[in-house]
């Protein structure tokens, strides 16, 4: 007999698993689906989703910080890196888009194997930050700069250690707090909620789908459980009803499923202030002032994106973050799923692909010097022979 009459046990096994668990798989996201429809409303009434006008016709001025760390290339033990932030302008005039000025910055170096992946976060952070800090220098006035890594520094990325070893790692660190704390220094009278006709900075990413969770847990009752609302929202967590049984229904579903069924297109979660208490983040002074986030969606087809904001939770107000998640909303219209504010997704453009081919480039001119100088030694070496 052939093999190719032996039936293979994996098709086999393949085609009674799914027999079986099919039924199952279908009925349990129906059963989610029919949760989700019962819970979205109460969300809506008690202000923990809102519906935002998208600005008609939009004229913006708004600067996209990205930045990107391609994976390491091995070498010799450790890694060559390259890392890279790149700002791109986008204008819009009655609806008529055109880019503006650019800017970049990048580094490529040789780094250690000890938290090469915590390093080069705080490396983005220096790096966007210094990108932020020369768009408020120069001639141009900005409505929105929006940047993709976080506004503020986590402690969790400081060096586990205190020794030789973690050198770098504690300059990287200290690089970073340093480049956020010399910014808002510089800039803070420039932004809003500071300033009410100034430049905000906006950071937007994917994920902390559980923030409304945890948000939802929060017993109004109490002073601090009325301080991480934003004043202003008109957010009612009364008309949840029983938390316990929203909490059981929310993680029967799964957190980010919840997120993408809660939210139409052109909406936003109730903004709120984040608790940043563990880890803590620095600038200390900053993060006490407060960090308000909130889940916004665009056009329909297009993912929910997380966007967080510094400053007093009283001194933004609901029209403020309107105004932001309208422009936001507005600008995030192309790729699908991977839909994020234009001029963001034009500076990952250019940045993404040149940042790579150049690493790529530098690893290998570093193995043809380095060839070259332990050929050019040997070489010298025999002269040593001749006399």
């Amino acid at each position: 007999m052939s093999d190719d009459h032996v039936p293979n046990p994996l098709v086999k096994n393949l085609a009674a698993v799914t027999q079986v668990r099919l039924p199952g798989t279908a009925g349990r996201i129906a059963q989610q689906i029919r949760d989700l429809e019962g819970i979205a409303p109460l969300f809506q009434k008690a202000g923990l989703v809102r519906r935002v006008h998208r600005p008609t016709p939009l004229t913006v001025h708004a600067a996209g910080i990205s930045t990107h760390t391609p994976s390491p290339i091995r070498f010799m033990g450790g890694f060559l890196y390259a890392a890279g932030a790149v700002r791109f302008d986008l204008i819009a005039k009655d609806n008529q888009v055109s880019s503006g000025t650019q800017d970049s910055i990048c580094e490529m170096d040789d780094i250690d194997y000890e938290d090469q992946r915590l390093r080069l976060q705080l490396v983005s952070i220096t790096q966007a930050y210094r990108l932020a800090d020369a768009t408020m220098r120069d001639s141009e006035q900005r409505d929105m700069v929006i940047m993709d890594c976080p506004l503020l520094v986590s402690r969790s990325l400081i060096a586990p250690k205190d020794d030789l070893a973690h050198e770098g790692h504690r300059h990287a660190y200290a690089d970073a707090v340093a480049a956020v704390e010399s910014f808002w220094a510089s800039h803070r009278d420039q932004l809003r909620p500071w300033n009410p006709e100034g430049t905000t900075l906006v950071s937007v990413s994917g994920g902390r789908f559980g923030a409304v969770l945890q948000l939802a847990q929060r017993d109004l009752r109490t002073t601090d459980g009325r301080s991480f609302i934003l004043p202003g929202e008109g957010v009612e967590l009364g008309k949840l009803g029983e938390i316990d049984n929203v909490t059981k229904t929310i993680l029967n579903i799964g957190e980010r499923r919840f997120m993408h069924g809660l939210l139409g297109p052109f909406t936003r979660t109730g903004a709120f202030r984040l608790d940043f208490s563990s880890p803590s983040m620095e600038p200390s002074t900053l993060a006490k002032e407060g960090i308000i986030g909130f889940h916004f969606k665009g056009c329909e087809g297009t993912a929910v994106r997380f966007a967080h904001i510094v400053g007093p939770p009283d001194t933004w107000t609901s029209t403020m973050v309107d105004s932001i998640a309208g422009i936001l909303m507005a600008m995030s219209t192309i790729g699908g799923q991977r839909a994020e504010p234009l001029p963001l997704l034009l500076a990952r453009r250019e940045l993404k692909k040149p940042l790579e081919q150049s690493l790529e480039l530098y690893s290998r001119e570093v193995r043809r010097y380095l060839k070259s100088r332990i050929n050019e030694a040997a070489w010298l070496s025999d002269l040593d022979a001749l006399d």
